[in-house]
């Protein structure tokens, strides 16, 4: 870990966000426009090439952090066999906790992303502003840098109980205003900006509850297992996004989405 001191690993995760969304923002700004140049007018196409092209920024990147990053608190390293895990698993429930919300809110997130295009073009009518609605999620960079004086006034799990249940309730309330007042371009926009700046804190916080996890799961066991708490992470945010691919396809299916043609009221 980079440090032991669970606040100090708050604020280093802070900072690795605020540059992970700049990136993760740029390239859903640019998709788009950027689909269209690279396909000439081929979709299947510009994705595959715009596709390529991040693929081999992205090696490249991760080389880089590789051959450059140092330990600075080293921990000895244990073996552990394939049948510990599921005792070791068992042993930590804040663990179990946070995957499952990790699966839950990606799931949320992803849903929203993969909707909008669809969203945009068809109830809305403003393809063109596809880029602008996924580049309001960049706008989470500049309440980052509360987060971590806030996590330390208040405790990581208070604050993040506190700012999601504030999401969910606006969440619900923005839905049913906008089953009233019907399509609006500047309520959808405004609704976006508003949970994305409430999401910054359960962002940061819930990667530095995984490194928590690590100590607890030590402390329970007498077994330090970085390497499967962090690698259950990344597992339950493919999962979230698979729900997510899953839910918006079949959904379309079920009501009957044609591409490229107006849409029936279902």
């Amino acid at each position: 870990p980079p440090s032991n001191n669970p606040y100090e690993r708050t604020s280093l995760l802070t900072f690795s966000r605020f540059f992970t969304y700049i990136g993760a923002m740029s390239v859903a700004i640019v998709t788009v426009p950027a689909v269209s140049s690279l396909g000439g007018g081929n979709d299947a196409t510009g994705y595959q090439r715009l596709v390529f092209i991040l693929v081999i920024i992205a090696v490249i990147s991760s080389w880089i952090a590789f051959f450059n990053t140092k330990e600075r608190t080293v921990v000895k390293g244990e073996k552990i066999s394939l049948k510990d895990y599921k005792n070791l698993l068992k042993a930590n429930k804040p663990l179990l906790i946070v995957i499952i919300s990790v699966i839950l809110s990606g799931s949320a997130n992803s849903i929203t992303g993969n909707v909008s295009l669809y969203f945009f073009t068809y109830a809305l009518g403003r393809p063109d502003l596809v880029p602008l609605f996924m580049g309001t999620a960049a706008l989470v960079i500049f309440a980052f840098p509360f987060v971590p004086a806030i996590t330390k006034k208040f405790g990581k799990i208070k604050a993040t109980r506190a700012v999601a249940l504030y999401q969910i309730i606006l969440g619900v309330i923005s839905f049913i205003v906008y089953m009233t007042i019907g399509p609006n371009v500047i309520y959808v926009l405004f609704v976006s900006v508003t949970t994305i700046m409430c999401s910054a804190l359960p962002i940061v916080t819930t990667i530095s509850m995984i490194a928590d996890t690590v100590d607890y799961g030590q402390y329970k066991t007498g077994v330090r297992s970085e390497g499967l708490i962090f690698s259950m992470n990344s597992f339950a945010l493919k999962v979230g996004m698979a729900v997510a691919s899953g839910v918006v396809g079949y959904t379309l299916a079920i009501v009957g989405y044609v591409a490229n043609v107006e849409q029936s009221q279902t």
